[in-house]
């Protein structure tokens, strides 16, 4: 695999994207994308290694539980979830200070899939509706304020009607 560059690189970063790079690594929205087609009790139970263009990283998913969103959870969704954890694990593309600090101290975040039925597909999906976590020292919570599936929405509950 290839990947150009407008600014050069350092010698470490480039020698580190080189040896990790492999053709059809997918990007992180990609990657959450695997997620939601996964199946089974723990969905939750994997890690994706992505590229985004600058860096290659591990997206290590746990699943921390299950959840239901209800009246008093911010967004459109309500109804079950799989609560799970990412933690970001660094592989390449960035400078050996960046790297081990990094690795010392791994970002991590929460996201809520939502089980939903896909009659195209005839089963379940995931759908993230929620997510939470610190980037750049700003803690930040994210929700879904529109949420429908082939202009459905996701479940009875669900405050998208449209």
């Amino acid at each position: 695999a290839t990947t150009e560059r407008s600014q050069p690189l350092g010698r470490y970063k480039d020698k580190t994207l080189r040896k990790a790079l492999r053709p059809h690594l997918p990007d992180p929205l990609a990657a959450m994308l695997g997620v939601s087609a996964a199946a089974g009790a723990n969905p939750c139970n994997r890690t994706e290694r992505v590229y985004n263009g600058a860096e290659i990283y591990d997206l290590a998913f746990t699943l921390a539980g299950r959840e239901t969103f209800g009246p008093d959870d911010g967004g459109v969704y309500r109804g079950p979830t799989y609560k799970c954890r990412i933690v970001y694990r660094p592989v390449a593309g960035l400078s050996r200070k960046r790297h081990a600090a990094r690795s010392a101290d791994p970002a991590v975040f929460t996201v809520w899939f939502a089980p939903v039925a896909s009659r195209r597909l005839g089963s379940q999906i995931l759908v993230p509706v929620a997510a939470s976590g610190t980037l750049k020292d700003k803690d930040f919570v994210a929700y879904a304020n529109k949420a429908t599936l082939a202009g459905q929405p996701l479940n009875a509950q669900s405050l998208a009607k449209r």
